[in-house]
């Protein structure tokens, strides 16, 4: 009777996942924009991140402008009303997945006195 060999099992190459790309969240707001007002109190302009949303509000808290800002991270935008009497108005940007920037407050010209 012939020997026979030990029986041996087929090995398979050792196999990796396919790679997969893991995408966390974006929980990061966005610096606070550089903005300026000019002196008849219709115009901001500033700068910003790109893509992001800049909204203006006046003394009260309400929108008075909203921009998005260019892609070179410029913006500009009138406000409506215009803010003639001296009051802060407090500048935001928001990003693409909705994180709101600390405020930052720009001062609107004083009216002319009588």
């Amino acid at each position: 009777m012939a020997a026979s060999s030990p029986s041996r099992k087929p090995t398979l190459p050792a196999m990796s996942p396919p790679p997969c790309e893991v995408a966390a969240p974006d929980t990061t707001a966005p610096g606070a924009p550089e903005a300026a007002i000019d002196a008849g109190g219709a115009t901001v302009t500033g700068r910003g991140e790109a893509g992001a949303t800049v909204t203006v509000r006046d003394a009260a808290g309400i929108v008075i402008a909203s921009v998005v800002v260019a892609a070179d991270g410029s913006f500009t935008t009138p406000l409506s009303p215009a803010q003639a009497v001296a009051a802060a108005s407090p500048v935001t940007q928001t990003d693409a997945a909705g994180n709101v920037s600390a405020a930052v407050q720009i001062a609107s010209p004083t009216s002319p006195r009588r």
